[in-house]
């Protein structure tokens, strides 16, 4: 059950800004609803899309090694600080 059903405002408001000057319009702005893993997930997405990354070759086999600017495990223990979700 969404909790947008008791708290309408319990969204996570995501936007992304080139550079480090906040400007507008806002050139990319996204609300993120549903329960509340849904929006951590979704959070962690939106964040891990936004990211540099870098695709290697595959000269050491066949999957080609990607390097993201921040790791996923970071961006997610910005999430879940204690390493899983408490309610």
């Amino acid at each position: 059950m969404p909790p947008q059903k008791y708290c309408p405002s319990a969204i996570i408001k995501s936007s992304h800004y080139y550079g480090t000057e906040i400007s507008r319009p806002i050139p990319d702005y996204k609300l993120i609803e549903g329960d509340l893993f849904q929006q951590v997930d979704s959070a962690i997405d939106y964040v891990m899309f936004k990211l540099s990354r870098n695709v290697g070759g595959r000269d050491r086999g066949v999957n080609a090694e990607v390097n993201v600017e921040i790791p996923n495990e970071v961006i997610a223990e910005l999430m879940y600080p204690s390493g899983e979700l408490h309610l």
